[in-house]
C-alpha cells in the first residue's frame, strides 16, 4: 500500500479490451441493459514495501521488509510510524468471552443458505464493544480478509503474503490450506499479494467462489474455483488476466465483491491507478477505478473511475450500495459511498494533488485508511447499518453513519487493533471481524454487554 505513498494457467473467461470503442460500447451496453503517484508518492494500505534500511525514506506502502527500518510514517500504509517490520508475526493476540447480545428483533430469518440482514435504521450513537473473539492464524502470512460462509461455522482468511487461503470451522484453525496461488514476490512486494475472495451469490449450490492476486507475474488476476468441501476446492478458470500500466507494485486496489441487489451475478472489483496516477483520470481507463464482471455473460463494463488506490471496497448486503476505502498520497485516506446502482462516477483522483474527502471527510495520520463492512448483522442491537473502518499502522478503528450521502465519523478506542490492521470481513452470521496484519490474528467486534 505505498502511499505515495506462475499464473495457474486456465479457460480465459473475459477476454474483452478495456480500452477504446470496445470498452466504450460495453459500457453503453450495461448502462442500459441494467440501469501513487511515482516514487516519490507517499501512502497506500495493502503494500509490504518500503525501502529496507532505518527509516526508508521511500515511505514504504506497508513497513519495510522484515528486519527493516519499515517506511516513513507519512508514507507506510502498514509500516508504522516507529519503524515496525511488515513482516513480523507478531504476538498471538489475546483470547476474548463470546458474550455478543441478544439478537435484534424485527429483521426477517434469512433464506436457507444467506447471511442474515438486519433492516433497522443506523442509531445515532453505538453501542457499547469490545474486541471479542481473537484467533491467531499459525504460519506468518499476514492475515487479510475474513469470509464468511452463509448457514455454516466455516470461515476463510486470507493470507496476503503466502498466497494461500486458511480455514477456520467452528472457532479453530484447520490444518489443510483451502488453497495456494504463487504471488507476486511472494507477497513481500509492496501491495502485492493474495487481496481478496468473494463467494458467488449461488454459494450455497453452485459452490463457486473468487480470488484476486498479483501472480507471479505481477498480471493482476482473478481465478473462479468451486469449493468441493469446507478444506478443498478446484480451479475452474481465470476472470481476469490483467498486466501492469507500468512497472511499479503498487497500486493494485484490492477487493472483489458481488451486489446481492443485482438482479444477476456481477463481481467488482477495485483497482488503483498501478502508481501511474493519469490513469485515474480516464473514465475507460484499464486501472484507477471500479470493474465490473457480468459472470453470466463473460462481458465486463467500467463502473467508477478517479481513484488512487481503493484498497478495502465493500457492498452493503442490505442496500447495494458501495462503500470505498480510498487511500490518500499523504498518509491517511477517505471513505467514498456510491448508491446502489449508480454508474461511472467520478471520485476525482486524476493526476495531481490529493484525493477528495469522499464521505469521511480526509482522514489523516500516520497510517493508510482501510476501508471495511456495514453491519449487517443480528447480535448487535444498534449497530444496524453503521460502517466500520480502520487506520493501518496505528489499528485505529471507526466507523461511519450515513444519512443523505453524509457521514458522521465516531472512533472507536475500546477495538484498537494491535499491530496492523489490513482488513475487515463478516462471519457465516454476518458478524464482523477485524484482521491485524502483523500479529496473523482476526478479532470479532462484540456487544460490550449481553
Amino acid at each position: 500500500m505505498k502511499s505515495s505513498n506462475s499464473h495457474r494457467p486456465g479457460a480465459k473467461i473475459f477476454g474483452m479490451g478495456v480500452n477504446g470503442s470496445s470498452a466504450t460500447l460495453l459500457a453503453l451496453v450495461f448502462a442500459v441493459g441494467a440501469a501513487c503517484a511515482p516514487a516519490s508518492e507517499p501512502s497506500t494500505p495493502e503494500g509490504t514495501g518500503g525501502s529496507q534500511g532505518s527509516g526508508g525514506t521511500s515511505g514504504g506502502s506497508s513497513g519495510g521488509a522484515p528486519g527493516s527500518g519499515g517506511g516513513s510514517s507519512s508514507g507506510g500504509t502498514s509500516g508504522s510510524d516507529s519503524g515496525g517490520t511488515m513482516g513480523g508475526e507478531g504476538g498471538s493476540g489475546g483470547s476474548g468471552t463470546d458474550t455478543a447480545a441478544p439478537a435484534e428483533t424485527g429483521s426477517p430469518p434469512p433464506p436457507s443458505g444467506a447471511m442474515p440482514v438486519c433492516t433497522e435504521e443506523p442509531a445515532a450513537t453505538a453501542p457499547a464493544l469490545k474486541k471479542g473473539l481473537a484467533i491467531q492464524i499459525p504460519g506468518g502470512s499476514q492475515t487479510g480478509q475474513v469470509v464468511g460462509v452463509p448457514g455454516e461455522d466455516t470461515m476463510y482468511v486470507i493470507g496476503h503474503t503466502s498466497g494461500d487461503v486458511h480455514i477456520i470451522i467452528g472457532g479453530k484453525v484447520a490444518p489443510e490450506k483451502l488453497l495456494h496461488v504463487g504471488v507476486a514476490g511472494g507477497g513481500n512486494g509492496p501491495e502485492q499479494g493474495l487481496l481478496s475472495m468473494a463467494l458467488h451469490p449461488n454459494f450455497a449450490t453452485n459452490k463457486l467462489f473468487y480470488i484476486y492476486y498479483t501472480a507471479s507475474n505481477e498480471n493482476m488476476t482473478i481465478d473462479e474455483y468451486e469449493r468441493m468441501t469446507p478444506t478443498t476446492a478446484m480451479k475452474k478458470g481465470n476472470v481476469f488476466d490483467q498486466p501492469r500500466v507500468n512497472g511499479s507494485p503498487y497500486h493494485n486496489g484490492g477487493s472483489i465483491y458481488f451486489n446481492p441487489k443485482d438482479p444477476s451475478p456481477l463481481l467488482y472489483l477495485s483497482i488503483g491507478n498501478n502508481n501511474n496516477p493519469p490513469e485515474s483520470a480516464k473514465p475507460m481507463g484499464p486501472v484507477g477505478g471500479i470493474w465490473r464482471f457480468d459472470v453470466a455473460t463473460k462481458m465486463k463494463v467500467k463502473y467508477a473511475y478517479g481513484l488512487r488506490n481503493p484498497y478495502r471496497m465493500s457492498i452493503d448486503r442490505g442496500t447495494g450500495d458501495m462503500w470505498i476505502g480510498e487511500v490518500a498520497n499523504a498518509a491517511g485516506g477517505a471513505v467514498f459511498f456510491n448508491p446502489n446502482g449508480k454508474m461511472m462516477t467520478n471520485f476525482g483522483y486524476g493526476g495531481g494533488g490529493e484525493i477528495q474527502g469522499g464521505i469521511s471527510g480526509f482522514q489523516g495520520g500516520a497510517a493508510a485508511l482501510i476501508g471495511g463492512v456495514v453491519y449487517r448483522g443480528t447480535k448487535i442491537k444498534g449497530l444496524c447499518g453503521r460502517y466500520f473502518f480502520g487506520m493501518h499502522s496505528t489499528g485505529a478503528i471507526k466507523s461511519i453513519v450515513q444519512v443523505g450521502g453524509k457521514g458522521t465519523v465516531a472512533s472507536h478506542p475500546e477495538l484498537t487493533v494491535p499491530g496492523q490492521i489490513s482488513s475487515f470481513g463478516e462471519d457465516g452470521e454476518g458478524e464482523i471481524w477485524m484482521s491485524s496484519r502483523s500479529s496473523n490474528t482476526i478479532f470479532r467486534i462484540e456487544a460490550a454487554a449481553p
